[in-house]
C-alpha cells in the first residue's frame, strides 16, 4: 500500500486513513471540539508501528468541491506544523471539518490542532 507520509515535529510519521472501517472505529474514541473541526481520537488495536494515522472528513454541507479540497489541504499543512504529543504515536485521528476551517487564520488553525490533540489525548485517559 503506497501511502504518502509526512514527518511532523513529533518525529514519527503521519499516515492517512483511507478505509471506512478505520473512520468508524475512531468515532468511538475521545473527542475534542475546536473552532474549525471536531477531532476524534481512538487507540489503535493492531500494531502498525509508531505512527499517527489521520483521516479528514468534509461534508457537502460545508461548501463546494473547491472549498472542501482547500479545507483538507489547510488541515494537512497545519498538522505538519502542529505540536503532536508523543503519546499520539499509536492513535487514529479523524478531523471532521467545519466551514470556519476555510477562513480561520492559519496560525490559529495550527494552535487548534495542537490543542485538540492534547485535549483528546487527556480525555482518552479517563
Amino acid at each position: 500500500m503506497a501511502v504518502k507520509n509526512s514527518q511532523p515535529e513529533a518525529g514519527f510519521p503521519v499516515i492517512r486513513l483511507k478505509n471506512r472501517s478505520d473512520f468508524l472505529k475512531a468515532r468511538n474514541g475521545a473527542r475534542s471540539h475546536e473552532r474549525a473541526f471536531v477531532l476524534q481520537l481512538a487507540d489503535r488495536k493492531q500494531d502498525i508501528g509508531d505512527c499517527l494515522r489521520v483521516g479528514y472528513t468534509v461534508t457537502k454541507k460545508v461548501g463546494s468541491a473547491v472549498e472542501r479540497n482547500r479545507i483538507k489541504r489547510r488541515l494537512r499543512e497545519a498538522l505538519k506544523l502542529a505540536e503532536i504529543p508523543p503519546s499520539c504515536n499509536t492513535k487514529d485521528a479523524v478531523f471532521i471539518a467545519r466551514r470556519s476551517a476555510l477562513t480561520l487564520p492559519f496560525g490559529v488553525l495550527v494552535e487548534d490542532i495542537s490543542h485538540g490533540l492534547q485535549h483528546a489525548r487527556m480525555e482518552s485517559r479517563r
